[in-house]
């Protein structure tokens, strides 16, 4: 690690190897110890031949080192893979990571607390002794709190960072700067046999990443808590909520910097090409699923197939228009028909999830089968039904 900069807290700057993509322009870092990239991790183009710069990056002092694994990035993976719906039967044993890359990306932390109150009113039905609506009042009500929040944003954006990973920081879901550590250099040490490492540095300052991703989360956050004190003082009896004015502010007690931890892989089934982003910290994952169009198709064609009934009793009712009976019956067969969509879509499911997990584990490629207890449930269900529907009409008799 090189010196601290002078305008900067607790940001210093870190001298490596720069190359950029001649084809998708990300600029990529390179330590002393690996020679040359071959190929961009990301879009797959070859490198031979490019020039390399020294450049200096600017960096936290802390850093979230990867605690996980590779095998532990490969089993989330073929797991998720198998637990998607429209996934081949044999989806695991045909994947193929064609790269593996280790990024630190520069974050910025967020504490404080937001100030809210809001204005409100709702409908209220009033009713007589005989339970008869009578009339509809409007009442309005009030309400204010305060919450403690916690917003976590990415520190550069001139890199030409692949989208798919800008996103995924932005807006990141958990704060791991609970596992971040003092810098040391073996956190960047690579070679020719490890996966390919890449460093960000900061580029924003922390009220320009405030102003351009933090505030929106913020903002996000006070109108989920107006939300829910709405709810809570909404007039007992009350339908609907509309809000005459809502009014909230924000206070950051503390910022901070650290360096957070991703793998990011490259992997295909067949002819498709997808990623799979994991923390390195394992506490969060985000996966691009490859779909298998004929199990999708299938699948559309079964729905298409068990909508039509209900669609026929509707169309039914609307050519012979009789008593509201008939509009009554239609309503319940909708229903039902729909209910009976999802809970055949979910059993149908479970055995896809059942074959694809048995072959991953048969073939050695995860540890266990996932889900297998809720699976089991779901497959036994028609026939826990059947029996209790069963014992109901021997009691009966």
């Amino acid at each position: 690690m090189a010196k601290r900069l002078n305008d900067k807290k607790n940001i210093y700057s870190l001298t490596l190897r720069k190359v950029e993509c001649p084809k998708c322009s990300c600029n990529l870092s390179i330590t002393e110890q690996r020679g040359r990239i071959n190929y961009c991790p990301y879009c797959h183009a070859s490198l031979k031949g490019v020039s390399y710069t020294q450049a200096d990056y600017a960096v936290p002092d802390k850093w979230v080192p990867f605690s996980s694994t590779f095998g532990e990035v490969k089993e989330d993976l073929y797991k998720q893979v198998c637990a998607y719906k429209y996934s081949k039967f044999n989806c695991a044993e045909l994947i193929d990571i064609s790269y593996i890359t280790k990024i630190y990306m520069p974050m910025y932390s967020y504490t404080g607390r937001i100030d809210y109150s809001f204005k409100a009113h709702t409908s209220v039905d009033i009713k007589n002794s005989k339970g008869t609506v009578t009339r509809t009042v409007t009442k309005h009500f009030t309400g204010s709190g305060s919450e403690r929040f916690s917003v976590v944003e990415p520190a550069c954006t001139d890199y030409n960072i692949p989208r798919e990973i800008l996103s995924f920081a932005i807006g990141a879901a958990s704060d791991d700067y609970g596992y971040a550590q003092d810098y040391s250099s073996s956190f960047i040490d690579d070679d020719e046999h490890n996966p390919l490492i890449q460093v960000y540095g900061v580029t924003d300052s922390a009220d320009e990443v405030l102003g351009k991703y933090g505030e929106k989360q913020i903002n996000k956050i006070a109108d989920d808590c107006i939300s829910k004190t709405a709810k809570k003082e909404k007039p007992s009896g009350g339908s609907g909520i509309s809000y005459d004015s809502k009014r909230h502010k924000f206070v950051v007690d503390e910022t901070y910097a650290f360096m957070s931890s991703y793998w990011y892989l490259k992997y295909g089934i067949k002819d498709d090409e997808s990623y799979f982003i994991f923390e390195g910290s394992g506490a969060s994952t985000k996966i691009n699923n490859i779909k298998d169009k004929a199990i999708y198709y299938f699948m559309l064609l079964f729905r298409l197939l068990f909508i039509s009934l209900p669609a026929l009793y509707v169309f039914r009712y609307f050519i012979t228009p009789d008593t509201g009976e008939r509009l009554i019956a239609t309503g319940i067969s909708a229903g039902i028909a729909f209910l009976g969509v999802l809970a055949v879509d979910q059993y149908i499911y479970a055995i896809f999830r059942r074959i694809r997990y048995k072959k991953a584990f048969d073939k050695g490629l995860i540890l266990k089968q996932y889900g297998l207890g809720l699976d089991i449930f779901i497959l036994l269900s028609p026939f826990i039904l059947a029996a209790i529907f069963y014992v109901y009409l021997m009691f009966k008799r």
